[in-house]
């Protein structure tokens, strides 16, 4: 199961610490200052790679910690179920990369959103895309295989 946090985390550049039962309150907090940390390091970097003002480097920093609490959240709901397919897994990191793309999207100007998108971005949602469009045909194939009775 660590593995599949590693993996995930390491996508969104999060480090999950390990929680033991004396130490979890500890590392909740750790974890929350990584997660500020990291926002932070992220929201600074995209300010000098996109030329952000003052004002939207905060946003960029309070959509980041939103979302990546968000994600993390989640995955540990999935973690607690005993989940391990790596797709459900993909599936949350993939909405959550969504959410913050267009809260993004709808803070920066063209020039931005432009430069934004040649830093990874555009693959980024390319990949997003295709792994949507196998779901969606991994879905219609099961329902297709329901109605005719061999599921």
């Amino acid at each position: 199961m660590k593995r599949i946090f590693t993996v995930f985390f390491a996508g969104a550049l999060l480090a999950l610490g390990t929680v033991t039962t004396d130490l979890k309150a500890q590392n909740t907090q750790e974890e929350k200052k990584d997660i500020t940390e990291l926002a932070a390091q992220q929201a600074d970097n995209l300010g000098e790679r996109l030329g952000l003002e003052d004002w939207q480097v905060f946003y960029v920093d309070s959509i980041l910690q939103t979302n990546l609490k968000g994600m993390e959240d989640d995955i540990k709901k999935l973690s607690e179920m005993k989940i391990t397919m790596t797709d459900i897994y993909l599936a949350v990191q993939d909405e959550w990369a969504e959410k913050t793309d267009a809260a993004f999207r709808k803070l920066f100007n063209e020039d931005q959103w432009k430069k934004y998108l040649s830093t990874g971005a555009r693959k980024a949602m390319k990949d997003r895309e295709r792994r949507a469009k196998e779901r969606q045909k991994s879905d219609a194939t099961l329902q297709e295989r329901e109605k005719e009775g061999k599921l």
